[in-house]
């Protein structure tokens, strides 16, 4: 073969070559790409929405009720992961799973980084809040809950099943995220602090002191009571939230301060956490709440029958 001939061969074959490796990292990104282009539209999803993205490759769907509501129907595919796992079950005061849990807990159900996850319940939504707020302080950033939860989407005659999803094990890697949990120190500090705002999650009845699952009545001071059915509207056997511009009301008085939730246990105040997330806010929940703090002989209280701010 002459020279210049051979040497045109071998430029070929390396050009073959670099197309070829060209076209290899081409279908790579675009198999990324399939798997990475499931972008939420928001915090809170419809059952329209959802029922478009089912068996989506980036989605996993995780059912936050207990495994009988869970065994007796749920949406196609969905893991079950009931959001009392995410307690610490060596804690008098519910509070959050440890580190080491929740990143056990999260990969079973197939949760990681690169995952879009779509959490639903009963429609009560405090459950699936929970299990929302959990992941968050964990570093999740791809989070949403359906609006309306199972009672919706089987209204609506959306596909659902009797039979447990299998979910593929993942490697959930947390990162604990210290603006979203605030613990009984911070919640103390907060209270000479003018930037930011306690909301108390708990019924009226239990903020003024008339009722409570603790065995002190009352509440934190200087909080402000927004029970946390002021969140969601009632329609039949469906709950669904309210409007972004009917809560934007409710909250006004945040005012762009900071928000810490409280309720009892760390699950209802969850709830104005999402919202308050939705709406732009910088929400955390203090996750020992009125359980852990009533029993604190050191911590300032407003108590049953005494006046206080």
């Amino acid at each position: 073969m002459p020279a210049d001939v051979g040497a045109a061969f071998n430029k070929g074959k390396r050009l073959g070559r670099l197309a070829w490796l060209a076209t290899m990292a081409m279908i790579a990104l675009c198999s990324t790409a399939r798997s990475a282009d499931l972008v939420l539209p928001d915090l809170l999803v419809d059952t329209q929405w959802l029922e478009t993205k089912l068996g989506h490759p980036s989605l996993v769907v995780v059912d936050a009720r207990a495994p009988t509501d869970y065994a007796a129907g749920h949406i196609e595919g969905a893991v079950s992961l009931p959001y009392t796992q995410t307690f610490a079950s060596n804690s008098d005061y519910k509070l959050i799973v440890s580190l080491s849990r929740a990143r056990a807990l999260f990969s079973t159900a197939g949760v990681a980084r690169d995952k879009v996850i779509v959490i639903y319940d009963s429609g009560e939504g405090t459950h699936a809040s929970r299990v929302f707020w959990v992941l968050e302080a964990y570093g999740h950033r791809r989070a949403a809950i359906l609006d309306g939860g199972f009672p919706h989407w089987r209204g609506q005659g959306l596909p659902h099943s009797i039979v447990p999803a299998v979910p593929v094990p993942s490697t959930f890697v947390p990162e604990p995220q210290v603006d979203r949990l605030a613990g009984k120190l911070a919640t103390r500090l907060a209270l000479a602090n003018p930037n930011i705002v306690l909301i108390d999650s708990r019924s009226e009845d239990e903020f003024f002191g008339s009722t409570s699952k603790a065995a002190l009545a009352g509440r934190i001071p200087q909080s402000v009571n927004v029970p946390w059915l002021r969140n969601v509207t009632r329609m039949g056997d469906v709950t669904r939230y309210k409007s972004s511009e009917e809560l934007r009301e409710v909250y006004a008085f945040v005012a762009g301060r900071k928000a810490i939730a409280y309720c009892n246990s760390g699950k209802d105040a969850t709830l104005a956490y999402f919202v308050l997330r939705r709406l732009g806010m910088n929400p955390a929940v203090y996750d020992g709440s009125w359980l852990e703090w009533s029993v604190d002989a050191q911590t300032p209280k407003v108590l049953a029958g005494t006046i206080a701010p």
